[in-house]
């Protein structure tokens, strides 16, 4: 039976699921149909500044804006009503985040290894490992990045700041910046609460700034991005119904307008990303005007499902998909535009999101358990 919830929190949910799903079709399609192109086989490219078709039909960039703003609502919104209630701690925020992080990173790792240490025996890298077509998908220096160092950088989110992600697993980059946006959202609340003392405001402000310097100005930059949802607690929500009915539709199609048109003109990469953040968070802000009980429905219950395993679908999903296409490579079927690989590609998404989900069995969905087997001991 699906658990009761506000219409907001259900549709939030949608969105999360609606982002998941994106980076998940998304990076299937780069492995499995290619590029798409024109009949004269070229990418399309018009006057209009539109780049080619390849960049043009995945959008998984995009829908990773969505999750940090999305994070920011949840994780920044939690840690900003635990300090109103006067309940904030590092401990529990700590067991709380490193609990939801590694229940599911630690197992993703060790499936990135086994999988890249299987294929690359098997297929070596004549195969999705290590083609140049298959770049945007798969580092081609794979082989640099299957080692403990970069295992244990990626265990403790040094990706992109010391490390490489680990082998097939390009998405792990994103988790970096999550994990640092959650160590410098309290400590550059400390240093501006003036319910501490200057000593303890002027030790935070150091070690925000210097979490600020190790990590580096592109991590930096995107952690505005995510102030955007986190800044959505504090905007008191004054939306008519009537308006909400209206804006929640017109704001869901300007932030698919948005982030399509930015994506095709290819504008300065951060400077779209935050115009995106900004229809995201607006369209957030509608949406959470909307605080009745949700009907309890096929859209409740496939939002809330895809919205739950959406981290593991995250961080597993690459490895074996990447496998797969190295596996399928083995037998000679190559990337096309026919209904049969149209049929190889639905056949693979199927087979993945089945074991993404025998993992999210396995390991997210007892996160809460976990979690709070650690509150009690600690």
């Amino acid at each position: 039976m699906a658990r009761s919830a506000t219409k907001f929190s259900v549709h939030l949910d949608a969105l999360r699921a609606l982002a998941a799903i994106t980076v998940f079709v998304m990076h299937g399609k780069g492995l499995f149909i290619g590029p798409i192109v024109n009949k004269a086989g070229s990418y399309t490219t018009g006057s209009s500044g539109i780049a080619n078709m390849s960049e043009y039909t995945s959008p998984a960039h995009e829908a990773v804006i969505v999750f940090f703003v999305l994070s920011g609502f949840f994780v920044g919104g939690g840690v900003l009503r635990a300090w109103q209630s006067n309940k904030w701690s590092w401990k529990t925020y700590g067991i709380q985040r490193l609990t939801r992080l590694w229940i599911v990173l630690i197992p993703a790792l060790l499936i990135t290894v086994a999988l890249d240490k299987t294929g690359l025996h098997f297929f070596g890298l004549d195969s999705a490992y290590g083609r140049p077509h298959w770049e945007s998908v798969i580092s081609p220096a794979i082989l640099n990045t299957l080692n403990f160092r970069t295992f244990f950088g990626c265990l403790f989110f040094l990706q992109r700041i010391l490390v490489e992600p680990l082998g097939s697993n390009g998405a792990l980059w994103t988790l970096a910046y999550e994990f640092w946006f959650y160590v410098a959202f309290p400590l550059g609340l400390s240093a501006l609460s003036p319910r501490l003392s200057w000593p303890a405001r002027l030790v935070n402000a150091v070690l925000f700034i210097g979490a600020g310097v190790f990590v580096g100005k592109t991590i930096s930059a995107y952690f505005l991005i995510w102030l955007m949802g986190a800044a959505l607690q504090l905007i008191p929500k004054r939306l008519p119904a009537i308006r909400v009915r209206v804006l929640a539709p017109i704001s869901l199609i300007v932030l698919l307008v948005v982030s399509t048109a930015l994506w095709a003109l290819k504008w300065d990469l951060f400077v779209s990303d935050v115009i995106e953040g900004l229809a995201c968070a607006w369209l957030c802000y509608v949406l959470l005007h909307e605080t009745d009980d949700a009907p309890r429905n096929a859209y409740m219950s496939v939002s809330r499902g895809l919205s739950d395993m959406s981290y593991t679908l995250y961080l597993t999903h690459l490895p074996i998909m990447t496998f797969l296409c190295s596996l399928l490579l083995s037998y000679g079927i190559t990337r096309g535009h026919d209904l049969k690989h149209f049929g190889i590609f639905a056949g693979v998404c199927a087979i993945t999101f089945g074991l993404c989900y025998l993992v999210y069995l396995c390991f997210e969905q007892h996160s809460d358990k976990v979690r709070r087997k650690l509150m009690a001991t600690f």
